[in-house]
C-alpha cells in the first residue's frame, strides 16, 4: 500500500508501453490520416462540415508548423481546433484495446501491484496521477483489475477509483461507463462518427480552458505531495510552468532518449523557476520505478 502522498505526472511516453503513439507520432498520423483520402476516414469529417480543402490546409500547417505535439500546434492556430480535436479522437481511439493493457502489464500492473490492499481499504492508498494524455487507459487498467481482483460489482468499483484523483489536463477521449452512464466503452471505433464526436468533445486545447482549473486542482495535488514521479513526460516548458511545482522541493522522473544537454537545461528550468530539484533517470518507465523508486509499503 502506497501510505505517503504521491503524484505521478504522465507523458505520452508512459502509454507508450500500450501501444499509444508520442506527440511526434500522433503529428504524422494525424497528418497522414487527413490525407489519406480513406473514403471512411473523409466521411467522419464532412459529416463534422469539415471540408477537404479545410483538410489539406490543416495538414499543410501542421506539417511545416515544426511542433512536436498536436496540442501545441491547436494552441496557436485556434482556427484549427475543431478539426484537430476530431482528428486526435479517430487516432486515439484505435488504440483501445483491453487486451493490450493487460498482455503487456508492464508499469500499470506494477503500480497496481503497490496498490495492494483489501478491497475495503484500497482508496486509502495516497497516489494521485496528473496526466497531459488524451487516453483512458490507466484508469481503466485500474478499474478493470480491482474489478477481477475482488469479484466486485462495476458500482463497487468505480467508487474506489472515483476516490483516487486522476486529472487530465487537456482533457480525455470522453468518460467511461463505469464513470457516466453516457460514457463510452474502451474500444476501438475510430471509424464510428458517434464515437470518435464523442471523444473529441472531452478534448480540451489549453486556448479553450481559460480558467485552467484542472491545472488549479494538479497544482493542490502536488502543494500535498511528498513524493512526485515524471513518467514519460517531455518536459516542455510550457506544461512545467502550467504545473507551478512546489518551491524548495524535489521530485524524480524518466529522461528516456534525452542527451546530457537537454537533463541539465531541464534542471535548469525547474531549478531557475521553482527552486525545485529533480533527478532524471535515462530508464524506461517500469525500469525507472523498479530502480529509483521506493515505495512506502
Amino acid at each position: 500500500m502506497i501510505k505517503e502522498p504521491t503524484v505521478f505526472i504522465l507523458g505520452a511516453g508512459a502509454s507508450k508501453p500500450f501501444k499509444f503513439p508520442t506527440g511526434i507520432e500522433l503529428v504524422n498520423a494525424i497528418r497522414q490520416n487527413v490525407t489519406s483520402q480513406n473514403d471512411d476516414i473523409l466521411r467522419l469529417y464532412t459529416a463534422n462540415s469539415i471540408k477537404p480543402s479545410e483538410l489539406k490546409q490543416f495538414a499543410y500547417a501542421l506539417l511545416y508548423s515544426g511542433k512536436d505535439s498536436i496540442d501545441q500546434f491547436l494552441e496557436h492556430r485556434t482556427e484549427f481546433i475543431e478539426i484537430g480535436k476530431l482528428a486526435i479522437a479517430q487516432e486515439l481511439i484505435k488504440y483501445e484495446d483491453e487486451s493490450i493493457l493487460f498482455r503487456t502489464g508492464d508499469w500499470y500492473r506494477y503500480i497496481f501491484g503497490k496498490l495492494n490492499a483489501s478491497f475495503e481499504a484500497f482508496d486509502e492508498n495516497k497516489i494521485s496521477v496528473i496526466t497531459f494524455n488524451y487516453d483512458r487507459s490507466f484508469e481503466q487498467y485500474l478499474f478493470t483489475a480491482l474489478k477481477n481482483s475482488y469479484g466486485k460489482n462495476d458500482d463497487e468499483c468505480a467508487e474506489k477509483i472515483n476516490n483516487i484523483p486522476i486529472i487530465h489536463v487537456h482533457g480525455q477521449l470522453g468518460k467511461l461507463p463505469w464513470q457516466d452512464k453516457h460514457g463510452r466503452v474502451y474500444k476501438d471505433q475510430h471509424l464510428n462518427l458517434n464515437a470518435c464526436s464523442a471523444a473529441a468533445a472531452g478534448i480540451k486545447i489549453i486556448h479553450e480552458n481559460a480558467d485552467y482549473d484542472a491545472f488549479r486542482q494538479a497544482q493542490v495535488l502536488l502543494r500535498r505531495a511528498k513524493n512526485i514521479y515524471f513518467l514519460g513526460f517531455g518536459y516542455n516548458e510550457t506544461n512545467v510552468k502550467r504545473l507551478s511545482l512546489p518551491r524548495d522541493s524535489s521530485s524524480k522522473g524518466t529522461a528516456f532518449g534525452l542527451e546530457d544537454a537537454e537533463k541539465a537545461s531541464i534542471q535548469a528550468l525547474f531549478l531557475n523557476h521553482y527552486n525545485h530539484t529533480i533527478y532524471l533517470d535515462p530508464s524506461p518507465v517500469l525500469h525507472f520505478l523498479r530502480s529509483k523508486v521506493s515505495f512506502d509499503l
